[in-house]
């Protein structure tokens, strides 16, 4: 995964649930990623829906916030040491979602 693309995956994470709603299933898929700072992990393609709902689960605090500092980890494994690599981005209906979550970010940070 690429700065780049984690920034996508961030900022989707953060989000409201609702600009980019996950299932019970989306979380249950997101189950492959268990072990990803290990040093035996291999390398796997992902959806971007698993890696939000991942990044939901792994940052999202008990009561709303968001940890930085496993987020910070999540990053160094992710791109740093190159854990997963998005398999969807090229796919219509996932540019579409992300081009909506960059257009409300954009408009929320102007506010």
């Amino acid at each position: 995964m690429t700065a780049a693309e984690f920034k996508i995956v961030v900022a989707l994470a953060k989000g409201p649930s609702a600009d980019f709603p996950l299932t019970d299933e989306d979380y249950k898929e997101s189950a492959f990623a268990d072990g990803w700072g290990l040093p035996e992990f291999e390398p796997k393609g992902v959806s971007l829906k698993c890696a939000v709902a991942h990044l939901r689960w792994q940052c999202c605090g008990i009561f709303g916030g968001w940890d930085d500092r496993a987020c910070a980890e999540a990053w160094y494994c992710w791109v740093k040491r190159r854990r997963f690599e998005l398999t969807d981005l090229t796919q219509p209906q996932v540019r579409s979602l992300v081009a909506q979550a960059v257009a409300g970010a954009l408009e929320g940070g102007a506010s």
